[in-house]
């Protein structure tokens, strides 16, 4: 067997950001229960003899569980399945939210009631209005402190941000993902982030004198009242910092957010398809220019540092999950937890999703790559050729600047990926 990847889902978070679907608790009431039933899980497989080349603890914000039980889970993931120092190990965090080694149980997220109400006129709301209509809705209260917060004082200074990703990095952790989103407060006030540019670069440098080299940060795309300017002030900002890797994600109106809520009551604007695009193009072009090349469709890379563990998941290879919410892709089969920390911690077995690694699949997830696809890596896997029907559709599209066609392979084009779902719909 190969090496595969190993994820980890750590749900805990500070507070539950508007826009985010993925599964989390804004409690740490849990914290220890789930460490001990990561562990559990992960002993399951120490006599399968898998040996694994990448490791990756996303979430929620992972560094909210506390270094030692943190450090415990990646000690334990690297003596499972023989992670030696040269695979990737990759902690997500948010700028300055180390707070030792016993962090305060965070308020919980109450769920919304339905009567809480924008602030602002008309339409739009503002980043004020919207923290004002959470507040009144109950969706999420502030955390302790948050008046502090509010005024820069993230709880957890960079001194003790440094003694966290020191422990990191002597547990093997090599690459940081920071969840930065822009540099400018207007829109980092709308979108429910609590942080300061000045804060993203404390914990950058940080994790450099830690040790930790290979950092990568998040920036959001298609924030309503993002301008290509402020864009490109925020490009600029990270890349005057020592990062090696920018994701660029477009702003997404999840179904189960309180953005969804908000917009489907008439109260939350969003930016329209055809600026989205422009920000989108314009963020490539730009990055580009600063030396980060593309390699998916929202990651960004100095040479040689594209995210391994992701890689996999395009490449369609093996990689096991653990905790709520967490898929695997093991042995030719699709699994996941339930969005459940209850059900987790009380040992409820993963469900069946499908098999996995079918030719379908595979292009679905390589045509999200640059690189696209192979016509001979394609064959050596599945034993038969991209099918004809596929690769004329490609032609078609490639005469609307939306594919390139070689006698190598086939790729979208950046303005290919902007439609990639329709696109890759007709391609399989």
């Amino acid at each position: 067997m190969s090496s595969i990847g190993i994820y980890i889902h750590v749900p805990f978070c500070k507070r539950k950001c508007a826009y985010c679907d993925f599964f989390s608790v804004c409690s740490l009431k849990a914290a220890d229960g789930f460490t001990s039933a990561v562990l559990k899980d992960m002993e399951r497989f120490r006599k399968k003899g898998i040996k694994a080349d990448s490791l990756y603890l996303g979430g929620g914000t992972p560094t909210e569980l506390g270094k030692q039980r943190l450090c415990r889970i990646i000690e334990r993931a690297r003596d499972i399945f023989d992670i030696d120092r040269s695979a990737e190990i990759t902690v997500e965090t948010n700028p300055q939210t180390a707070e030792g080694d016993t962090p305060k149980s965070r308020e919980s997220c109450a769920a919304e009631d339905g009567k809480g109400r924008a602030a602002g006129s008309g339409n739009t709301c503002t980043g004020k209005d919207l923290q004002n209509s959470l507040s009144v809705s109950g969706l999420c209260k502030a955390p302790a402190g948050s008046d502090d917060i509010r005024r820069g004082n993230i709880a957890g200074s960079t001194k003790e941000t440094e003694k966290l990703f020191e422990s990191l990095y002597a547990v093997g952790v090599n690459r940081l993902s920071i969840g930065m989103q822009s540099s400018n407060d207007r829109e980092l006030e709308f979108l429910g982030r609590r942080h300061k540019a000045q804060q993203v670069k404390a914990s950058v440098m940080a994790a450099k004198a830690a040790g930790i080299e290979n950092i990568s940060l998040d920036i959001m795309l298609g924030i309503p009242f993002q301008t290509e300017q402020s864009l490109e002030k925020t490009i600029g900002f990270a890349d005057s910092l020592p990062v090696s890797h920018i994701s660029a994600y477009i702003l997404k109106i999840e179904q189960n957010t309180a953005f969804y809520r908000l917009f489907k009551q008439g109260k939350l604007d969003v930016c329209d398809d055809d600026l989205t695009a422009k920000l989108y193009l314009s963020a490539a072009r730009q990055l580009e220019e600063r030396g980060f090349m593309q390699y998916e469709i929202s990651n960004f890379a100095k040479k040689g540092f594209e995210g391994r563990h992701n890689l996999k998941y395009w490449h369609d290879e093996q990689y096991l999950g653990f905790g709520p919410s967490a898929h695997s892709f093991f042995e030719g089969k699709r699994f996941y937890y339930p969005r459940s920390l209850k059900d987790y911690e009380a040992g409820v077995c993963p469900i069946f999703d499908s098999e996995g690694g079918d030719a379908e699949e595979y292009l679905m997830l390589g045509l999200r790559l640059s690189e696209g696809i192979s016509f001979e890596r394609f064959e050596r896997r599945y034993g038969y050729p991209v099918p004809e029907k596929t690769v004329k559709t490609a032609k078609e599209l490639e005469k609307h600047g939306l594919m390139t066609v070689t006698d190598k392979g086939f790729s979208l084009t950046r303005q290919g990926f902007l439609l990639s779902n329709e696109i890759i719909s007709r391609l399989i």
